[in-house]
């Protein structure tokens, strides 16, 4: 996962503030159920877990967009 490579929890009000091997823990734990999520909807195909998972992912790309100037962004975009 780059999130953690990028050490993203710096971004979140709550995870900024501790210390980088806690905020680690608690952001992966808190990713744990969407990757399960993501394996449900890959492995069930019920329509709905899509438009869940699409609406999510929406959602994913607007909150980067308006993070790519945050001075904690970590994130490298490279154009080949």
């Amino acid at each position: 996962m780059d999130a953690i490579r990028a050490k993203e929890w710096r971004m979140f009000i709550i995870l900024k503030d501790m210390e980088d091997k806690r905020a680690f823990k608690v952001f992966t734990i808190l990713h744990l159920p969407l990757y399960t999520f993501l394996l449900f909807s890959f492995i069930s195909q019920q329509p709905l877990s899509f438009v869940i998972l699409d609406l999510f992912l929406i959602f994913h790309s607007i909150a980067h967009f308006f993070f790519e100037k945050h001075p904690n962004n970590n994130f490298t975009y490279t154009q080949d």
